[in-house]
């Protein structure tokens, strides 16, 4: 192998069998850490003082590669290919702070290249190489044919993400690992839906699309530990993943969702300058005309994110802009957008404001002197 010297192959990792090994901090290993940075998809580059340990896969397999040490250490695993390397994975944290793979390998040769963290300390670690039985990590996976209805899924000892889901590594939230159970559900009209999963122990809830692409994720919706997610979706076909947030004591959950009921806007009038106390986000639909440049801004001790789409169904988003965690955003209003605007005043949590709140559209010249004017509270 012309990857580097061969005393470095000296270990050899056969299938459900374990290596012991061991990392040196001032160790320069430069030519394989100039082999996996010239690896597509590799984002790291720090390899000097990396071990490097062969294995190969007789036949396409489902395996399992996992490092134990108490130093902090990360993986890679690359497949030997006519003398180059192809980038197969990167982990760092899935057991602790231990890396693991989990996923099928066609039939090959690879290499295991395992680091410290930091790259500047010693380390003794173990890394093992295990089959995985395919049959055994199917995931429980429940037809979900109508709305408005609830559907219970069952969490099967041994079941696993990556089973249904092999992109799962490439997202943050759901991991390949995990037990799960799958709901599988069609949309058939663009619209605003509701999903809800209701379990005994606390539970994580992703919804991906029928090309494997996570859409989003939730943990704890509104009413506690029960995650919900409230999305715009197309019509087609998508699958919703509940897994476990730690090890669960219970075998089932239930999932349901719904059309979201249409949003309610108050119509108001530029310019505006409002200071109350409201308990619920705020939803407005205002007139802007052409020729002039407004600011629109919020201003509250809670948080507030501020969203303006404009007539030519253009977005705006603020967060901070306005300092102290306040929105503020400046809009110039022309022939082509200017008209009825839907303006969204939320909290950053999501749930209502309750809190006073001082909300201002209005010309920016008007304004000029005022931009940075106090929030009025206990009116």
């Amino acid at each position: 192998m012309e990857a580097a010297e061969a005393d470095d192959y000296w270990w050899t990792l056969e299938m459900d069998s374990e290596v012991e090994s061991f990392i040196l901090r001032d160790k320069e290993n430069e030519l394989m850490e100039e082999m996996l940075y010239d690896m597509s998809d590799m984002y790291r580059d720090d390899w000097e003082t990396c071990r490097v340990i062969p294995f190969s896969a007789h036949g396409d397999k489902w395996v399992r590669i996992a490092v134990e040490s108490e130093i902090d250490c990360v993986m890679a695993i690359a497949m030997v290919d006519r003398g180059g390397l192809t980038y197969i994975d990167y982990d760092d944290d899935t057991n602790g702070m231990n890396p693991a793979y989990s996923g099928e390998l066609e039939e090959g040769d690879y290499l295991c290249v395992v680091n410290t963290y930091g790259g500047s300390d010693d380390a003794e670690f173990t890394v093992s190489l295990s089959e995985m039985d395919p049959d055994e990590m199917t995931a429980d996976i429940v037809q979900v044919d109508n709305m408005d209805e609830w559907y219970t899924g069952e969490f099967r000892e041994g079941s696993m993400v990556l089973a249904y889901w092999p992109e799962a590594g490439d997202y943050w939230g759901i991991y390949p690992e995990e037990q799960v159970v799958v709901f599988e559900f069609s949309i058939e009209e663009d619209g605003e839906y509701i999903f809800d999963a209701s379990c005994y122990d606390d539970t994580k809830m992703a919804i991906i699309d029928q090309d494997m692409t996570m859409i989003d994720y939730n943990d704890d919706g509104p009413e506690g530990f029960d995650p919900q997610l409230t999305l715009q979706l197309s019509p087609g076909s998508y699958a919703a993943l509940v897994t476990p947030y730690s090890e669960s004591s219970t075998e089932f959950v239930d999932f349901s969702y719904y059309m979201a009921a249409p949003l309610e806007r108050d119509e108001a009038t530029v310019p505006m300058n409002m200071d109350e106390y409201t308990s619920n986000n705020l939803y407005f639909t205002m007139v802007f005309e052409s020729g002039q440049t407004y600011e629109i801004f919020a201003e509250s001790d809670v948080d507030l994110t501020l969203t303006v789409v404009d007539a030519a169904g253009e977005v705006y988003f603020s967060d901070d802009d306005g300092g102290d965690f306040n929105p503020y955003l400046e809009i110039e209003a022309t022939r082509q957008n200017a008209g009825p605007w839907d303006i969204d005043v939320e909290s950053y949590g999501g749930a209502g404001i309750n809190d006073n709140v001082r909300f201002v559209a209005r010309p920016l010249a008007e304004g000029a002197e005022d931009v940075s004017a106090p929030v009025q509270v206990g009116l």
